[in-house]
């Protein structure tokens, strides 16, 4: 059986995305548009998995008990700010990614109240619950526009000052940043 160009390229489109059988991709082509969406979803994909594992290999390395990766969305002059959270927990043993309720004035670097942000994240961690500020040491994210994209940092409530210097977040700073970028689409 002779395929068109068009099916050819919904057929590859559909391995590349894992969206059915290839015949049945053949079938039904996809739009232009849809695949744009397609490639955008899979980006995106692609740069959750590495924030995630970001997350994990930071809270293993420093041996720290959370480590976290915050996405900002600024939804427009004047409006609210969205937060994506990306939480290693259990010294990277585990990890979860949350959408929390929590829309946000515009905020800055220094005026973000993270703690709150955190507690919004991931309600159901008794220790985050009763974190202080200055159990959270952080470094802001900013996209090589210069525009902030969010925050890498780590939770120490046991206060191991030595091990969370902000000079320890920095080697993962830029591969946060790069990452950010794609899940934001700046």
């Amino acid at each position: 059986m002779t395929r068109t160009p068009e099916e050819l390229l919904a057929w590859l489109q559909a391995l590349a995305t894992g969206q059915g059988s290839p015949g049945a991709a053949a079938a039904r082509p996809v739009a232009p548009g849809k695949a744009r969406d397609a490639e955008k979803d899979d980006e995106r994909t692609t740069a959750s998995g590495a924030l995630r594992r970001l997350v994990c290999f930071l809270a293993s390395a420093l041996d720290v008990r959370y480590a976290f990766v915050l996405a900002l969305h600024h939804e427009g002059e004047g409006s609210r700010t969205r937060v994506d959270v990306w939480l290693a927990k259990d010294y990277g043993l585990r990890s979860e990614y949350a959408e929390p309720d929590i829309a946000l004035d515009p905020p800055t670097p220094s005026t973000l109240d993270l703690v709150s942000v955190l507690r919004a994240a991931a309600p159901h961690e008794p220790e985050l619950a009763s974190i202080e500020r200055k159990a959270v040491v952080s470094l802001p994210l900013v996209a090589s526009s210069g525009r902030w994209l969010g925050h890498l940092g780590i939770v120490d409530p046991e206060g191991h000052r030595r091990l969370s210097a902000p000079e320890h977040l920095r080697p993962l700073a830029r591969p946060a940043a790069a990452e950010l970028s794609r899940w934001t689409g700046a």
